[in-house]
């Protein structure tokens, strides 16, 4: 979020959160994995700024985009783990 309170969907904001994902978590449902996204985050910016912008003009957002696939993991202690996109974990899409 901008200093005035505006949202910032610009190119540049959408690379520089792209260059900026963790690159050791595992792809989410959509199979595309963070590392990918940082490394083509150059020539993704654009088309993805323009998608985020529509969007968040019409106030719409993807049902695959609403879920997140609860996978229950066995660790020492047992919880369940959240599997989302990298998008969304990065708060690509987040507003505040």
């Amino acid at each position: 979020m901008c200093d005035d309170g505006t949202v910032d969907f610009s190119r540049e904001a959408v690379r520089k959160k792209l260059m900026k994902l963790t690159t050791d978590i595992s792809p989410g449902p959509d199979v595309i994995h963070p590392m990918l996204l940082k490394e083509c985050a150059s020539a993704v910016a654009e088309p993805l700024s323009l998608i985020v912008v529509k969007l968040f003009d019409t106030r719409t957002l993807p049902d695959d985009r609403r879920k997140a696939h609860i996978v229950p993991i066995l660790k020492k202690v047992t919880r369940p783990t959240r599997l989302t996109t990298a998008q969304c974990h990065s708060r690509l899409f987040r507003v505040n």
